[in-house]
């Protein structure tokens, strides 16, 4: 038995949590195990609905963060790889993940896999402490080849960004995709028409996104789109998923601007690929993405999808995907969502599903590529 232990932060079942589950889910489990060290306090809202699928089969530890002080989370982390003596840690924290892999070195751990879930944060620093943040981040992206033996890239875009493209090149490393179960996301008409009952969006033209509302996802620029289409046709519908840091600032916004009886803020939910099928055209005017799980839902959901012009072409599976400049004006995006919701229509939103499972989309093949990897790496590299 392969024992692996996958390392992330505060899981708020946001992209990257999704890809973990969805290994651990798949992967073969009389071969491989997984536990989970999460860097954060355990608190139900945020834990709940992840830790109860596995903890009936796995170990889930909390670590306190840095900021609670250097040695108690050292020390914490230290105690977890010398305790069940794993013989992979597996980053899924990007570059934050360097001290993580620094440690599981010193505690004899031969395989440390770092994997790159996103493009470069290129969010603007506004205080002392983001400077600092920045300058640390910095230090440890150019530290963790040192401390890892094996890398991912979610894209080829995702991996260059974080571990440069001689590491890309390198047979230790691969781009590992965000697949995800498709047959889940099939467009059903009837199952469209009973959720949009049940949700009192009968009639209505339905805007939607998932993730997790900080930086990233833009939120505010989402509502300002939103609000300039809002003004034309009062028969659509924005519907958000997703849970973070700025839902109550953006829920102000709504408020602010006269939208909340057509902006359905859902918070977190576990039945996305449901609300998928109630969605008209998805739209992802992110600062940044690696490769969007939520971007390759909405693609098998047979969506057509708006996105920044700074996510991955790669992202592209159906030919439904379209880019526009996050620095155009909120109104040029609201006039491009007019033209898409009025050749809805006329889509099949089946079509996409064939193409993503050829283009290797779908986790019950995608996982086969991370069993080979780890049992490379493990040959390469075995444990004393």
């Amino acid at each position: 038995m392969i024992k692996i232990l996958f390392v992330s932060g505060i899981p708020y079942m946001g992209g990257t949590e999704t890809v973990m589950y969805n290994i651990y889910d798949t992967i073969d489990k009389n071969e491989f195990s997984i536990d989970f060290m999460f860097l954060g306090y355990e608190k139900e809202d945020h834990y709940s609905n992840f830790s109860e699928s596995v903890r009936s089969r796995s170990q889930i530890y909390y670590i306190p963060l840095l900021r609670d002080g250097i040695r108690e989370n050292h020390s914490a982390i230290k105690k977890v790889f010398c305790g069940k003596k794993y013989d992979i840690v597996h980053s899924h924290i990007n570059e934050s993940g360097m001290d993580i892999l620094r440690i599981a070195r010193k505690c004899g751990i031969t395989v440390r896999v770092a994997h790159s879930h996103n493009t470069k944060n290129h969010k603007k620093i506004n205080t002392i402490k983001e400077a600092l943040h920045k300058v640390y981040l910095d230090c440890a992206r150019k530290m963790l080849p040192f401390y890892a033996t094996h890398f991912i890239g979610c894209s080829e875009l995702a991996g260059k960004d974080l571990f440069g493209e001689r590491i890309c090149n390198q047979k230790n490393y691969i781009t590992f995709k965000n697949a995800i179960d498709i047959d889940n996301y099939i467009f059903k008409p009837k199952i469209r028409e009973e959720i949009k009952r049940k949700m009192g969006l009968s009639g209505k033209k339905v805007v939607g996104h998932v993730g997790r509302f900080d930086y990233q996802k833009n939120h505010t620029y989402i509502i300002r789109i939103f609000y300039e289409l809002y003004k034309n046709d009062k028969n659509v519908v924005l519907v958000l998923i997703g849970e973070g840091e700025e839902f109550t600032s953006i829920k102000e916004l709504v408020k602010n601007l006269g939208l909340e009886d057509a902006v359905l803020l859902l918070g977190r939910r576990m039945d996305v690929n449901e609300i998928l099928q109630v969605f008209d055209v998805f739209l992802l005017p992110s600062h940044y993405e690696g490769l969007s799980v939520a971007l390759m839902e909405a693609q098998a959901s047979g969506l057509p999808c708006l996105v920044s012009d700074k996510t991955t072409k790669e992202a592209n599976i159906s030919g439904d995907v379209e880019f526009m400049d996050i620095n155009l004006p909120p109104g040029l995006w609201a006039e491009r969502l007019k033209e898409i919701l009025e050749e809805t229509a006329i889509i099949d939103r089946r079509k996409n599903i064939s193409r993503m499972r050829s283009a290797g989309f779908d986790r019950k093949t995608n996982i086969l590529v991370l069993e080979r990897f780890y049992r490379d790496a493990l040959q390469e590299n075995p444990r004393d």
